[in-house]
């Protein structure tokens, strides 16, 4: 029995060795990090006093995003490794999604976190858009927009981040930019943001 029990435990460890967490699931962290460095740098640069509302759950790339090859991506943003580049696609292609810990958007008072479950509430798509976001207003009166993240690509160093970060406004304006930022001191900074649409 005892042999059984010591077969069983080295069976379990042998497992935890090979079978290693996704690298989705590894870089979690620091990506965290990456969304509260570029929160934190937005906020700065938000004069207005408005209250963004950020959604608590990341978006998958476009296709139209996915299929844009790295030398693309590079041209737009000459600071960005390959190697950046590359997670960011990556990660961008899968479709899990993971929320926003709260304890992202919780230093500053001025932001405000939609969960997907209300998200899905104000803007149910049997809605005319026009109510959809007259909906919003009403919940957040403050605010003037919506703020959504894709997942975030770190390069192999961990000195460069790649997001999306999308914003949607009354239904009548949004746009999508890619943000470059590099780890200054154990704090991500921007380092470059490109506009990749806008309507």
């Amino acid at each position: 029995m005892r042999q059984f029990s010591v077969f069983f435990i080295l069976c379990i460890l042998l497992l935890e060795l090979f079978i290693s967490k996704p690298a989705s699931a590894q870089i979690r962290t620091e990506e965290i990090s990456v969304y509260v460095g570029l929160i934190d740098e937005l906020l700065k640069e938000n004069s207005d006093n408005s209250n963004p509302i950020i959604l608590t759950t990341t978006r998958s790339l476009s296709q139209s995003l996915l299929t844009v090859k790295t030398k693309k991506i590079s041209k737009l943003l000459p600071a960005a490794t390959t190697s950046v580049i590359s997670d960011f696609l990556d990660v961008g292609e899968k479709v899990q999604h993971f929320k926003i810990p709260r304890t992202v958007t919780s230093p500053s008072k001025r932001l405000f976190t939609l969960s997907e479950k209300s998200y899905l509430q104000l803007f149910d798509e049997s809605i005319k858009l026009q109510e959809r976001w007259k909906n919003f207003k009403r919940q957040f009166p403050k605010s003037q927009s919506l703020i959504t993240f894709s997942r975030v690509g770190i390069d192999k160093e961990k000195k460069q981040a790649l997001v999306l970060l999308s914003t949607s406004s009354s239904g009548q304006y949004g746009a999508g930019d890619l943000f470059l930022l590099s780890k200054e001191s154990g704090h991500w900074k921007i380092l470059q943001q490109v506009n990749i649409w806008i309507t």
